[in-house]
């Protein structure tokens, strides 16, 4: 029996009611206003950076200003990196630092960049970074703000924990931050046991300093977990869940023939394509090393020459040179397809992603859920997420009486710490070298066990084991998203309707072996996937079901095909897309340079070029359709309508042609068929003539079967009939007349 759902309404009441007697005890000893904070946060934040932050990310960073242990869940590409910057930017001195905890390299170095842009000063301290004397002198002297640092470099390093006492480089913190904190019950164990000794971290602290775990997978079992081992009081602390459910996301399960079966991923790639461009930016996420460099050497392999480059790999053991190269590369889109394990599944913070493959069953519904969380961080992007699993997941065994309870059979994965592969990803593998720990995927430790379950779900047996909530999630007998609602314990209220698909299960995307249907169920139909780029509607095999925008009795939406949907928006196709999307750059530069000649916007300012595509891909008419679609941009108020009309102009000059086209094809037509019928009447002249028989002034086929083989010429030139068939002839008084 699942355990009962979280009462996030008083969480959220009692979260509240902290932070307003945080306030008013605030007020009372140093005349604090809570208003002038926000307001000043705002501002500070809304001139860095260029939009508003959300009024939840300012009530994290009051919460942490304010002394109150925080907890924060969230999404990933919800933006829960941005009350971390709130904290530093309300001290108008500039002289308070915060430790954000971080568990891997690349990511540090990813914060630290956004840090910086911000106008924040921030650095990474780990084993790469910490042979650098200026960066001993800067934490000396507290020039750096932001100090982005791993568990095992806090709590274990030779140095730098006797460093950090001696100095005080932590005398001015406001807050200590564990960033992705679900791993502090995910790597606790034997892999990463530095995570287990959080709670160390408030020795390092001036007293009283909050901290705030921050994660997207925190489940009902972990939530409990840290706030133990942070010793946080949930009775005391302000906890915000927003729930981590993507609505651009649409996630499918299909089916490979077993765990190496690479060939699958070249039906999910557009082996097609001749550019750049004709590349969706896809991530493929690996459970081990070596399978990065086999599915990478496979897709350049049947991708164009042109295209080799595009395609690159990402793991634990690449150098720290490779690993930064092959992200700017894949943050450029020169990289369209990464193959990455564990190392680029939290640093990869792209926005236009628009492609997450799942390749194998993965270990837990959270390394899942943060793995295909990198794609379509860009909340106005449809992004696709596959899971590839084995066939092996949906076989059903039948136990014999005499077999014990559990059959077990071990197959060693391979460490591929001693293989050598070069850094184009065919000869060398550099393994990576310094004081902290980095993260090789944990799966690498483990052994892939092939068991038979008794037992299972809903008491079927089936041969491989996994864990029990992936396969409910794999077997996908209901939403995906109810499916994560019930797991992660998400707020019944926090989910937005989807973008575009739904899911499997709710779309029938799904390829799997009937015999994974569930009992009261139809049957998925397989669904051959298309290359990425615009499907070909016109064609019946493509067309799918959409979900409806309306919810029903049982809180789902009714399914309508795509190709009958009246409510749905029309989408603009092929030229008449390409004609959208110019006439939008054109207004677009035309409006920056005629409004907007003395200030410091750029086009991007005007209409985002992800805001432009998507408005050019469907016909929208009126203000209602772009805000459900969620395209909002800065200056969407001011140009709104002005944009609508310029592509109503486009569909109206679209409309014209394709009227002149069909006007002319009509014409065509028309003409085609009177030429039709003119060889008619001549073909029935000519053949007229020449049945007629000479003298006779009359032909064979008056009104009967002929057959002029049956006749022939003489010298006479009289017309006889052949002897072998006169037996089978009646004729008349005259030739006139000939029955067969």
């Amino acid at each position: 029996m699942p355990s009962p759902r979280t009462d996030w309404n008083r969480v959220h009441q009692q979260s509240y009611s902290n932070l307003d007697k945080a306030r008013d005890k605030a007020a009372q000893e140093y005349m604090y206003n809570s208003q002038t904070a926000r307001d000043y946060m705002q501002v500070q934040f809304t001139s860095r950076f260029g939009r508003t932050a959300h009024e939840w990310q300012l009530d994290i960073a009051e919460a942490i200003i304010l002394g109150l242990d925080s907890v924060l869940i969230a999404g990933t590409g919800h933006g829960k990196t941005i009350p971390f910057m709130l904290i530093l930017l309300n001290d108008k001195a500039e002289t308070s630092t915060l430790v954000v905890i971080s568990p891997l390299k690349i990511l540090q170095e990813d914060q630290v960049s956004r840090f910086r842009k911000m106008g924040i000063s921030a650095a990474a301290v780990n084993g790469d970074t910490w042979k650098s004397q200026k960066l001993r002198e800067d934490l000396k002297d507290g020039n750096i703000r932001a100090i982005f640092i791993g568990p095992e470099m806090l709590l274990k390093h030779e140095d730098f924990p006797m460093f950090a006492r001696e100095h005080k480089i932590f005398r001015n913190t406001k807050a200590g931050v564990i960033d992705e904190a679900h791993c502090i019950s995910q790597w606790s164990g034997d892999f990463r046991p530095a995570y287990g000794e959080l709670d160390k971290l408030r020795s390092f602290l001036p007293p009283d300093t909050p901290l705030l775990p921050a994660s997207a997978t925190l489940h009902r079992t972990a939530l409990v977990d840290i706030r133990e081992k942070l010793l946080i009081d949930a009775d005391e602390s302000f906890t915000l869940n927003l729930g981590n459910d993507r609505h651009n996301i649409c996630t499918s399960v299909r089916e490979m023939r077993n765990a190496e079966d690479y060939k699958a991923l070249l039906s999910l790639i557009n082996l097609q394509a001749s550019s750049l461009e004709e590349l969706d930016k896809t991530i493929i996420f690996m459970n081990a090393v070596r399978p990065t460099l086999k599915a990478c050497r496979l897709l350049r392999k049947h991708l164009p020459s042109c295209l080799y480059e595009a395609v690159d790999f990402l793991h634990a053991l690449r150098s720290r040179q490779d690993k930064k190269r092959v992200m700017e590369g894949f943050r450029e889109g020169k990289i369209r397809i990464l193959i990455a394990t564990e190392a680029a599944g939290m640093g990869a913070d792209i926005p236009d992603i628009k492609v997450g493959i799942h390749f194998g069953v993965p270990s837990s519904l959270a390394v899942l859920k943060q793995r295909l969380g990198r794609i379509g961080r860009d909340p106005t992007i449809e992004a696709t997420a596959i899971i590839l699993v084995e066939k092996s997941m949906f076989k059903e065994v039948k136990k014999s009486r005499n077999s014990s309870n559990k059959e077990v059979v071990d197959l060693e994965i391979e460490l591929d710490g001693q293989d050598e592969v070069s850094e184009s990803g065919d000869d060398a593998i550099e393994a990576e070298r310094g004081n902290d720990t980095e993260v090789i995927e944990q799966e690498n430790e483990q052994t892939n066990r092939v068991l038979m379950e008794s037992g299972g779900l809903g008491g079927k047996t089936f041969l491989k084991s996994v864990d029990p909530d992936v396969r409910v999630l794999v077997l996908m007998h209901s939403c995906e998203r109810d499916i994560s609602d019930e797991y992660f314990d998400n707020p019944m209220d926090g989910r937005k309707l989807p973008l575009g698909y739904c899911c499997g299960h709710c779309d029938n995307l799904n390829h799997l072996p009937s015999t994974t249907q569930a009992p009261d169920s139809p049957p998925s139909r397989p669904v051959t996937p298309s290359p990425p780029g615009e499907p070909d509607h016109d064609d019946p095999g493509s067309v799918h079901s959409t979900p409806s925008k309306d919810r029903n009795k049982n809180g789902k939406r009714a399914m309508v095909s795509r190709r009958k949907h009246s409510t749905a928006l029309k989408a603009r196709r092929g030229e008449h897309r390409k004609a959208a999307q110019a006439t939008l750059k054109h207004w677009r530069s035309k409006t920056l340079k005629k409004v907007y000649p003395h200030c410091a916007y750029t086009a991007e300012a005007i209409l985002p070029e992800n805001v432009l595509k998507r408005l050019a891909g469907y016909v929208h008419e009126t203000l209602d359709d772009i805000e459900k679609m969620g395209l909002v941009w800065v200056l969407a108020e001011d140009h709104a309508d002005e944009v609508l009309e310029v592509l109503k102009r486009v569909d109206d000059e679209d409309k014209k042609e394709k009227q002149q086209r069909r006007q002319a094809g009509s014409e065509k037509r028309r003409e085609a068929a009177k030429k039709r019928e003119q060889k008619k009447r001549e073909k029935k002249s000519r053949l007229q003539k020449e049945n007629q028989v000479p003298g006779s002034g009359g032909n064979f086929s008056n009104g009967y079967s002929y057959y002029p083989e049956f006749f022939y010429k003489s010298g006479t030139n009289d017309y006889h009939v052949d002897s072998s068939i006169q037996s089978r002839i009646l004729c008349s008084s005259s030739l006139r007349h000939c029955v067969f």
